[in-house]
């Protein structure tokens, strides 16, 4: 039998995306904190949360790590078609662990926290942050060395949404920590007339690279929000794969 039958990972990297592929062949980038043989009982914990596409992971994620010799214990809370905010405000439903506050005392020490975004919905990367840390907080009163990440979602393919588009609301200038940004050539800042500050780039997405890269622009702005205001956090990007 050939290699491409019978390893799980040959089969599970397509519908993973490669950043979960390149994150896991890594090993240290996402299973830095795996014990070693001797302290097993204390596994790997990751806790996901998102909506449709987070639920693709379940039952997917685990035997790929296994495979790659990295003990993972996988838990989630989604709910279809939310966002962050949403979820944060509905506990109890969805999928997963959805009492999400007995699931992070539960579940202590959890090694990484992971929320992915949804562009479907365009909140501005000062609410998503502020969405983002109030999970990230609680989770880290019971697991003060998680490590949190954020896992990005795949284009819309008619690059119609925000994100594709290349247009950030960024939020009220008060609610930003990051307050200056480097802007990239073909970018502007805009001040819309609710007082919001919003970047625009000024090549909206034409084709699968472009969008991929717009929605990273995206992905980039939050994480230098969250650092600033939770540096200890360590965030990172998984990034969306082909």
């Amino acid at each position: 039998m050939t290699a491409s039958r019978s390893s799980p990972s040959a089969r599970l990297r397509p519908a993973l995306g490669l950043g979960w592929a390149l994150l896991l062949a890594a090993g240290p980038a996402f299973c830095a904190e795996t014990p070693a043989p001797e302290a097993a009982a204390t596994p790997v914990r990751s806790f996901h949360i998102g909506n449709s596409l987070t639920d693709t992971l379940d039952g997917w994620l685990e035997p790929l790590a296994r495979e790659a010799g990295l003990p993972l214990e996988f838990h989630r809370f989604t709910i279809p078609g939310a966002p962050t905010d949403w979820l944060w405000a509905h506990p109890g439903t969805g999928f997963g662990d959805s009492d999400y506050r007995a699931a992070f005392r539960h579940l202590a020490p959890i090694s990484h926290l992971v929320v992915q975004p949804f562009a479907g919905h365009n909140r501005s990367v000062a609410e998503e942050a502020a969405a983002i840390g109030r999970f990230y907080q609680l989770c880290r009163q019971t697991s003060p060395g998680v490590r949190l990440w954020l896992y990005q979602q795949w284009p819309a393919r008619d690059f119609h949404e925000p994100w594709s588009r290349g247009v950030y609301p960024l939020g009220r200038p008060w609610e930003l920590r990051v307050s200056e940004l480097d802007l990239e050539p073909d970018e502007t800042l805009e001040r819309r007339p609710d007082g919001w500050r919003q970047l625009r780039r000024l090549s909206p997405a034409d084709d699968w690279a472009a969008a991929a890269r717009h929605h990273g622009r995206y992905f980039d702005l939050l994480r230098r929000e969250l650092a600033a205001r939770f540096p200890e956090a360590r965030v990172g990007i998984i990034p969306a794969g082909p």
